[in-house]
């Protein structure tokens, strides 16, 4: 992998690779939503390309999974919700940065403020100044039993 940051060029490729790049990477998203994760930190930065310009999602040090705590991940059986204020602001879904209940939505959220500044080249709201204390995480989450 080339390493490069997605949003350092995209825009020399046609809309048409531009096009079929935004498939790729949704399809990205919802592989790993399919193993329960939430990704909390969707940006260009965090898309890279490989050696055949194909979009790779990287950088899963916010990473979460949803499954309740000892299980596998079951779409069916219901996922945590997670509270902690975590990702690059400018790409935080607004449940995020306010502190509530989140999952999968957020990545998607994040995904399409990527997309937005990827065809427009800028994000699209201007930049949320969060305090330190925005950096805490609340202790608590709403977890579904496992069925074992």
């Amino acid at each position: 992998m080339k390493g490069e940051a997605q949003n350092t060029y995209f825009s020399f490729f046609s809309l048409r690779l531009r096009t079929d790049g935004l498939r790729v990477q949704l399809q990205g998203i919802k592989a790993i939503h399919a193993l329960g994760i939430v990704h909390r930190d969707i940006k260009p930065e965090n898309i890279f390309l490989d050696d055949r310009g194909r979009p790779v999602i990287g950088d899963f040090g916010l990473a979460e999974s949803v499954a309740p705590t000892g299980c596998a991940f079951d779409p069916e059986a219901g996922h945590v919700m997670l509270f902690e204020v975590s990702g690059t602001v400018e790409y935080m879904a607004p449940e995020v940065w306010r502190g509530k209940a989140y999952a999968f939505p957020v990545d998607v959220f994040a995904w399409a403020v990527t997309v937005f500044e990827m065809f427009v080249g800028r994000v699209s709201s201007p930049r949320l100044q969060l305090s330190s204390s925005a950096d805490v995480y609340l202790v608590g989450y709403l977890a579904p039993a496992c069925g074992r």
